[in-house]
């Protein structure tokens, strides 16, 4: 886990996202792999790729369109499977 000198937002990324990947794991059995996973704040919405042990974190403003986030998460989620 890093914490950067940006803020603590970045704090509650890397808190979150690590979270959330070990619920994936704890659950992968059962669930089978998480893809992602989308929260929208007030202010932002973050979006989480995973694929295996890696993942991605991608933040977009309140006005971006869900359809775009879902193709970004799609495009993350292909180079993530590739660079393996």
């Amino acid at each position: 886990m890093s914490y950067s000198t940006r803020g603590p937002i970045l704090a509650i990324f890397d808190l979150r996202t690590e979270y959330l990947t070990e619920i994936q794991r704890r659950v992968k059995d059962f669930t089978g792999s998480t893809e992602f996973v989308i929260t929208s704040y007030e202010r932002f919405i973050d979006l989480l790729v995973t694929e295996g042990e890696h993942y991605v974190v991608a933040v977009f403003s309140k006005e971006t369109d869900i359809q775009t986030v879902l193709d970004v998460s799609k495009a993350i989620r292909a180079l993530l499977i590739k660079s393996h």
